[in-house]
Parts: C-alpha cells; structure tokens; sequence
C-alpha cells in the first residue's frame, strides 16, 4: 500500500468517524438547544474528573480564548460550572451541573437504545478497531515527539 493509499483510506476513516459523532450528537444537542461543540464540551467534561479549560481546549483544538467563551455559555444556560482555583486564579476547572449530568445521562439513554439493534459483537469490533487506531495515533505521536526532541 502506498502512501498515498493510506492517506485515503484514514481520510476517508477520519470523516466517517466525524460524521457518525455528528450522527450521534446532534439529535441530543437539538433537543437541548446546543450546538455540537457545545454538547461536545459536556461530553468531555463529564469524562474527566477535574478538567481544565486548557485541557479542553487542546482536546477540541481550540484557542484558549474560544474555549473560554464556549465554556461562559454553558455556564449562562445552567450546563456547568467555571471554579477557579484558589491558589492560581489562572486555572479555571470545569464541572457538569446537575442539568449538565441530566443531558449526558439522556445521551447516554438514546446510546443505549441505539446500538441495541447493532449486536454486542459488532460494538466490540467497534471498540476494538478505535483502540487499535488510538494506538497507532499514540506512537506516531510518540516519534514525533523524540523527532523534534533530537533536532532542539
């Protein structure tokens, strides 16, 4: 297979994994007046106990600033909460409000009831094909890492 072969075929992998997060996310955002990345942000905070706004920035690939003011949305409509730390101001914690937990618990429903039809074997190779592309991503992450490193 050629690189360019590659390239195709995880270009391809890569917008069918983002149209199926759309197609599992925007029912439930519409439902509670969101948008994706809105809901999005829930999703990730209701996975990480103590998550920071960097932390979601870079996990959503945003300026800090961007995340900051989707975050202050969120906050206005009840969905979390912004905590500052006492001992650096700088670090501001996100935390999913009750109403907050309430939309990831329905998402979670709709989840459920969704994949009932596809077969717990279909989900574990699901599950199975994403761990193994995590890994690959992981160890290219890796080598870069130690590329740059050598060249400092």
């Amino acid at each position: 297979m050629t690189g360019n072969d590659i390239l195709s075929e995880m270009w391809q992998l890569l917008a069918s994994i983002q149209n199926f997060k759309n197609w599992l996310t925007k029912p439930i955002s519409r439902e509670f007046n969101m948008t994706s990345r809105q809901f999005q942000t829930l999703v990730y905070i209701s996975q990480a106990n103590g998550l920071s706004l960097r932390e979601l920035a870079e996990l959503m690939d945003m300026n800090d600033g961007n995340a900051s003011t989707l975050c202050k949305k969120l906050e206005v409509r009840g969905f979390i909460i912004r905590k500052r730390r006492k001992d650096d101001e700088r670090y501001i914690s996100l935390i999913l409000t009750e109403h907050g937990s309430a939309v990831i618990s329905r998402f979670q429903q709709r989840l459920a009831h969704q994949f009932e039809a596809v077969g717990e074997e279909t989900i574990q190779d699901l599950t199975t094909g994403l761990h193994a592309l995590q890994k690959i991503i992981a160890q290219t992450n890796r080598k870069e890492d130690a590329h740059y490193a050598r060249k400092k």
